[in-house]
């Protein structure tokens, strides 16, 4: 696999944040083989999708990725190296 998208390290943060993948999939209210499809950069998540995770990461204030004032700074950052599979947290 390639670099991971901007899309899946949101989607991967999220799930972190969360505690697992399977409590990302209800809250994005898609099923663990949609989610699969997009932790692996097959498909792009929707837009309505992706911005669900962002308001993950914002709910959690990730300081990697908004400041204070809840404002996006930065991209994630990678937490996994290239050519590892989705973990089955």
């Amino acid at each position: 696999m390639g670099a991971l998208t901007l899309q899946m390290r949101v989607l991967e943060r999220a799930a972190e944040l969360l505690g697992s993948e399977r409590l990302l999939a209800r809250r994005l209210r898609i099923s663990m083989s949609d989610l699969f499809t997009l932790l692996t950069g097959r498909e792009r998540p929707t837009q309505e999708t992706f911005l669900a995770a962002v308001d993950v990461l914002i709910e959690f204030g990730d300081p990697d990725v908004v400041d204070s004032a809840g404002r996006i700074v930065r991209p994630v950052p990678l937490s996994r190296s290239k050519g590892d599979g989705v973990s089955g947290k």
